[in-house]
């Protein structure tokens, strides 16, 4: 069971600065009201498409200044709520242009 399983009413999660290198696959299972997740600031390299399966409410999401270098951009996207997505300061090299397809996105960031 994932570290944030119980915490059903969490909404908002701020994980920056933490040095963390990776997150399970099954980390944020049950938190169905997380809106707002920031995990910038970290020694992030990769992300599991499940980490972000359950997130169903999840609207804005930092991951800037981090070490991805991969990223299945769609299985954060896919979730038509999120409206903000910071990807600046880390290593992404290939983006696949499908991967934006999300009507109510409102603010992409990916300077590097």
């Amino acid at each position: 069971s994932g570290l944030f399983n119980n915490l059903k009413s969490l909404s908002h999660l701020i994980l920056s600065s933490n040095e963390l290198v990776k997150l399970e696959k099954n980390l944020f299972n049950n938190t169905i009201n997380l809106t707002m997740l920031y995990l910038d600031q970290n020694k992030l390299k990769y992300l599991y498409p499940e980490n972000f399966k359950n997130l169903v409410n999840l609207e804005e999401i930092r991951l800037n200044n981090n070490l991805i270098d991969d990223l299945d951009i769609y299985s954060i996207l896919k979730n038509k709520k999120i409206k903000k997505l910071w990807l600046d300061n880390n290593r992404l090299r290939i983006l696949n242009g499908s991967s934006f397809n999300n009507g109510e996105i409102k603010q992409i960031s990916l300077s590097d």
